[in-house]
């Protein structure tokens, strides 16, 4: 499952990128993913990392897709993709939080009387995932050891969002060496998102 998503992931990269630039940056772009170890590493994996960066992909381009067309059936794609995203790892749920910004595109008078059913769903969709981490980590009974509730607590709180952001940009700027990233594959990851952006952006 996770080599077929892997090479559904790069099939996205390669085709937003080409949608955004041209051919060469798609090509470029899954050069330098694969040239990640981390992500070959998840290729070969059991995990849900390659499905879960799968769908990330997906998001942005279904994202992408709609800020050049905003069009309403390119909007419901996008929560629908946004609902398989956050049941696939619980910090997923994040990337829900951050089309907060992008609200005022998807809740205007001429988008949302358009919406049809399933669109207007996505939040109950949600409710087996906060039931689930109401229930993993937060129900009392669950766990075996009462010590174990404080510890969660302290590894998902937000006061630690400013030091694990920390960690994760010392590791991708490559400044260890055992990681195996290299400063110049971020940089251009970096300025890729910008052109991107500021390209959506331009659309308006």
């Amino acid at each position: 499952v996770n080599f077929v998503a892997g090479v559904l992931t790069l099939f996205l990269i390669y085709v937003l990128l080409t949608m955004a630039f041209s051919s060469f940056y798609g090509i470029l772009g899954i050069l330098l993913t694969i040239a990640c170890p981390v992500f070959l590493f998840w290729a070969t994996s059991g995990g849900f990392e390659t499905l879960n960066l799968f769908f990330v992909v997906f998001v942005l381009f279904s994202l992408y897709r709609f800020m050049r067309s905003r069009q309403v059936d390119r909007a419901e794609l996008l929560f629908l993709s946004l609902v398989l995203l956050a049941h696939c790892r619980y910090e997923s749920a994040i990337f829900i939080a951050g089309l907060l910004v992008l609200a005022p595109y998807f809740v205007n008078r001429e988008m949302i009387g358009r919406y049809r059913l399933p669109t207007l769903l996505c939040p109950v969709l949600l409710l087996p995932l906060i039931w689930q981490q109401h229930l993993c980590f937060f129900a009392p009974g669950v766990h075996q050891s009462e010590g174990v509730r404080p510890a969660l607590y302290q590894v998902f709180g937000f006061g630690n969002l400013a030091d694990h952001l920390g960690s994760n940009f010392f590791v991708l700027f490559g400044l260890d060496a055992g990681y195996g990233f290299l400063p110049a594959v971020f940089i251009l990851a970096a300025a890729g998102l910008y052109r991107i952006v500021k390209r959506m952006l331009q659309t308006d």
